[in-house]
């Protein structure tokens, strides 16, 4: 019953006098008693005026539900504060994240920026230099790569061919080099085209380096091309010429691939 507005049943404003409620409410007994208006919902509407006068008319129980229309109000404005605060804070948090997202933003133009400055001689750097390349990519470290690959290809033969001598075809070690120097090259020629053509985003943070295109595919080639051959003289018994050529292979694809990006690396500028 209290949350009922009896007021509004009866049409009239809550500060209203007594005698304006007694009117109101003849007139509207007139209008929906249910002996002179037919509608479907008229003795509903009749039940609810009589009920709201009855409450109304009498000063004490006018009294109670007006407190309690009080504290239904105060609960609502409660209720309404609440979502108020819950809307700020959803905007707040939406400020927050956007401004993040513009310092992200120009937090990466500032690396493009210092990526681009002009160096000593006056040239844009809006390409790549060797100087941005990894501490792995560097000519140094690519060179004592290939000529570990080369000694220790030599040392192998000449180990093989001592311990092993009239037990093995030393052929097979040269086929062995030759052949994964040959698949170690293509892989370092792929590897510096996807280099060449997506680091540099990279280091933008525009894309991350499994996003760059190509780099799924080097690491699957590499993975095969050194995986199989590996596990393959592992879990297959195997003769010394073949365990001599895989040996010899995994050699030459090491000297092979860094070979490739050494002389990609060689033609960058500065």
């Amino acid at each position: 019953m209290e949350n009922k507005n009896y007021y509004k049943l009866l049409q009239v404003d809550p500060s209203a006098e007594s005698t304006v409620i007694e009117g109101a409410y003849k007139r509207l007994a007139q209008k929906y008693h249910p002996d002179k208006n037919k509608s479907s919902d008229a003795t509903r509407r009749m039940q609810e005026i009589n009920e709201a006068y009855e409450v109304l008319s009498d000063p004490a129980k006018r009294a109670q539900y007006d407190r309690g229309q009080s504290s239904q109000s105060s609960y609502e404005a409660e209720e309404q504060r609440k979502r108020e605060e819950a809307e700020a804070a959803h905007h707040r948090a939406e400020a927050e994240r956007q401004r993040k997202e513009r310092a992200e933003a120009e937090r990466r133009r500032a690396e493009y920026e210092q990526l681009t400055l002009k160096n000593k001689k006056g040239h844009r750097l809006e390409r790549l230099h060797r100087r941005l390349l990894p501490f792995y990519m560097k000519s140094i470290i690519l060179i004592a790569f290939i000529v570990t690959s080369v000694v220790g290809f030599f040392i192998w033969s000449w180990i093989t061919a001592v311990t092993l001598a009239g037990r093995a075809d030393s052929r097979w070690s040269i086929i062995g080099f030759v052949f994964g120097t040959v698949l170690g090259y293509g892989h370092g020629k792929w590897t510096a085209r996807m280099w060449a053509r997506e680091y540099l985003r990279v280091l933008r943070r525009e894309i991350t380096f499994w996003e760059a295109k190509g780099a799924t595919g080097t690491t699957v080639y590499v993975m095969l091309a050194l995986g199989v051959p590996i596990l393959g003289g592992l879990v297959i018994e195997q003769s010394f010429d073949t365990l001599i050529g895989i040996q010899s292979y995994i050699l030459g694809f090491i000297g092979g691939m860094n070979l490739a990006l050494y002389l990609w690396g060689r033609r960058l500028p500065r």
